[in-house]
């Protein structure tokens, strides 16, 4: 498969990985302090029966680690940035547990297909999505599942449109996070603060998906939609009518913008590979 990756993604990345913690002491202490593994998977008796896991775009580890340290699993990570791969190893490290971290290009990588493939808020940055959620597929054994992270072509829009606004008003780095850490108060640590803030605010490049455009994929690699974060992971009686939902991603992204709360306009899809 021809690579969709970015030179200049990486070069960002290598300069500010994100979700990087100011030490790797602070992120294996994170991880031990909160399971927020079950705050974005939907099913956690899939992690507790699995055999093996594959994180695609794993940055400095934080999920891979958690899977491992939570629950157990055997886990593969890859991601391009040796930066990032080099302080998921740390972490790990300090943790005690054992996730094979690789550096590798996810459109090339090969290995054994595994009974759950992760790939979150990875796809975006590169300049084949579909393709990247194909090579999940992939390497996701039948009966297996593959759990995809995105940007939301509606959801998204009301961040992406007040920052260009403010920028255009004042690009100063400075006064830009002032304005991110308004909205987004979950940091403790300013180094991830700041990754975050670079992430959302100044990547280089990114794109914005749709729940349809990844089930239109998924039916044609012969995988069943299980569910979405669209609808709160709740049963899908109406596709037709989920897809209608979509929109609605547009008003929350302004509400919360109006409340003065983070909302990245971010969704999540899980499906399962048929025989």
């Amino acid at each position: 498969m021809e690579s969709g990756s970015r030179e200049d993604v990486l070069e960002f990345y290598k300069h500010l990985p994100f979700n990087i913690n100011k030490s790797s002491e602070t992120a294996a202490e994170f991880i031990k302090l909160v399971n927020n593994v079950e705050y974005i998977y939907p099913k956690a008796e899939d992690l507790y029966s699995a055999r093996d896991v594959l994180e695609i775009g794993c940055g400095t580890g934080w999920l891979s680690n958690s899977l491992s340290y939570w629950y157990n699993l055997e886990v593969t990570a890859i991601d391009f940035n040796p930066v990032a791969v080099t302080e998921a190893k740390k972490t790990a490290e300090l943790l005690g547990i054992n996730v094979k971290f690789e550096c590798a290009d996810l459109f090339q990588y090969q290995c054994e297909t595994k009974d759950i493939v992760i790939s979150n808020g990875v796809l975006h940055h590169t300049t084949n999505t579909g393709g990247g959620i194909k090579k999940c597929i992939e390497l996701t054994r039948k009966n297996g599942k593959v759990f995809i992270g995105l940007y939301h072509r509606y959801g998204r829009k009301p961040f992406l449109d007040y920052f260009k606004v403010l920028r255009e008003q004042n690009d100063d780095k400075d006064f830009l996070l002032s304005k991110y850490m308004e909205l987004d108060t979950r940091h403790t640590d300013k180094i991830q603060a700041k990754s975050w803030f670079m992430d959302q605010v100044f990547h280089p490049y990114e794109t914005q998906h749709t729940l349809k455009e990844v089930v239109d994929i998924f039916e044609s690699e012969n995988v069943k939609l299980l569910s979405t974060s669209i609808n709160q992971y709740r049963g899908i009686d109406d596709i037709e009518e989920l897809y209608q939902e979509e929109y609605g991603l547009y008003d929350k992204g302004m509400e919360c913008l109006e409340k003065r709360e983070y909302f990245p306009g971010f969704f999540y899809v899980l499906g399962e590979r048929c025989e």
